[in-house]
């Protein structure tokens, strides 16, 4: 795959060179030189022709800069679904049809487009016309692609961004939908990075063993791995892949330890007893 570099980020791709110079900006663009950089952090990006991955050294650096979250004033729109979690690194197709989360598209479009992406707990059913318990921890995430269809209806896709700890539901009397104030949940290390990576090997080959006679499973977790370079995004990739149960996929969305993520999927995983769907559907909503 050829790389791309400019000042401001690495872009990895499989497309070809005039192919992705017309996804770039004009500004990048010009500082664009081929490069043989180690890549250490990968971000998933889908443009509407190709996925491209988007690396730098230390942190995530993505093309345009409104994907940024270093201007993000604490305060996010929430996205309540009973059967989705959502993981940084991670995009999501939605359909969004009620009302209130009409609203909530239209305000994220006309601003910073930012979404938190929220599990309901259990027995939400009764009260979900109004304002049912959440859990604490969720995904903040941006709108990268969006449809508005001629009834008022979006559809649109989510990219995640961070794990959002809610601390304040907000009242707005003016919105139809709900709003908290919380903080960003940065990964946490180990002081041992091989502590991380062995056990990075150790989930690769259980998965390889058990998923070896689904060929297309088999491809999709290869992809993972090779294109995942950071072991934070491996945990995440595979914690919204894998078809595990939504209980498990929160703890992991709360987990900020990666080695604690790391081992918590390999428990899951070995005590499992088969290999069930892989790829999970997208959500209805």
């Amino acid at each position: 795959m050829p790389l791309y570099v400019s000042e401001r980020f690495v872009v990895k791709t499989d497309v070809a060179e005039p192919q992705c110079d017309q996804l770039l900006s004009n500004a990048a663009r010009e500082n664009l030189t081929r490069s043989a950089t180690p890549l250490e952090c990968v971000v998933y990006l889908s443009l509407g022709i190709e996925h491209v991955l988007l690396v730098c050294r230390g942190r995530f650096i993505m093309l345009d800069e409104q994907l940024s979250l270093e201007n993000f004033n604490g305060t996010a729109r929430l996205f309540p679904l009973p059967n989705l979690v959502l993981f940084p690194g991670v995009e999501q197709g939605l359909h969004i049809f009620e009302y209130r989360y009409r609203d909530m598209a239209a305000d994220a479009l006309a601003s910073d487009k930012l979404v938190a992406m929220v599990l309901l707990k259990p027995n939400w059913e009764p009260d979900y016309d109004a304002k049912p318990a959440i859990e604490q921890v969720c995904c903040l995430g941006r709108i990268i692609e969006s449809e508005e269809l001629p009834d008022g209806r979006y559809n649109f896709r989510l990219l995640g961004l961070a794990r959002f700890a809610i601390e304040t539901e907000l009242r707005c009397d003016d919105k139809l939908y709900r709003t908290a104030s919380g903080r960003l949940i940065n990964d946490g290390h180990g002081k041992n990075i091989n502590d991380e990576n062995i056990l990075r090997s150790r989930l690769q080959h259980l998965l390889q063993q058990r998923y070896a006679t689904h060929p297309a499973a088999t491809a999709r977790l290869i992809a993972v791995f090779d294109a995942a370079n950071t072991n934070s995004m491996v945990c995440d990739q595979l914690s919204y892949c894998l078809p595990l149960s939504l209980d498990v996929k929160q703890q992991l969305l709360v987990e900020a330890n990666v080695v604690k993520r790391f081992g918590l999927l390999l428990v899951t995983l070995e005590y499992s007893q088969r290999p069930g769907v892989y790829p999970p559907r997208f959500s209805a909503n």
